[in-house]
């Protein structure tokens, strides 16, 4: 055999297991129905990407949603704390009012407690004012009183009661 013959020896036998290998695989391939099979991986591949597209479309669009109301939330964030400024400041006049009232009815109660002290201490130098004067008066109509002057004092007092109503 010569180098000549020997190449197409090999070539015709490796073509011959190229026809046999590939006959097999046709064989197997219809024998366990790899087409279905490959078919469905294939399916399964396109609905995947299918909804991995539409998860991506859906991240885009709460993306943007997300980026449209970050662009109010410094807006939102100034208005909350104007409106807790304006709350505390009202807080604080209507707190200040409370203050001053309350000022404005214990300056009121001093006062009438001043008053009422003022008046009972008037009325108990009144009162030591007129013991007094009672008792001067009644050591001074004594020294004044002979025995005649007694007596005339209390006939006339009980003359006086006699003629009140209702007595005897």
């Amino acid at each position: 055999m010569s180098g000549q013959e020997f190449y197409l020896y090999i070539l015709h036998s490796n073509l011959i297991n190229f026809l046999i290998v590939l006959s097999t695989i046709i064989f197997v391939f219809k024998k366990f129905k790899l087409g279905k099979i490959i078919d469905s991986i294939a399916e399964d591949i396109k609905t995947n990407v299918k909804s991995s597209s539409e998860a991506v479309e859906d991240a885009l669009i709460e993306y943007k949603k997300t980026k449209k109301e970050s662009r109010g939330l410094d807006e939102k964030k100034n208005k909350i704390i104007e409106n807790a400024k304006s709350i505390i400041e009202n807080l604080k006049e209507a707190n200040l009012e409370k203050i001053e009232e309350k000022q404005n009815i214990m300056a009121q109660n001093a006062e009438k407690l001043m008053k009422s002290y003022k008046s009972r201490k008037i009325q108990k130098t009144a009162e030591k004012i007129q013991q007094a004067v009672y008792t001067l008066s009644l050591n001074a109509t004594k020294e004044l009183m002979n025995d005649d002057i007694q007596k005339q004092s209390i006939m006339n007092a009980l003359d006086e009661f006699d003629n009140l109503k209702g007595v005897l």
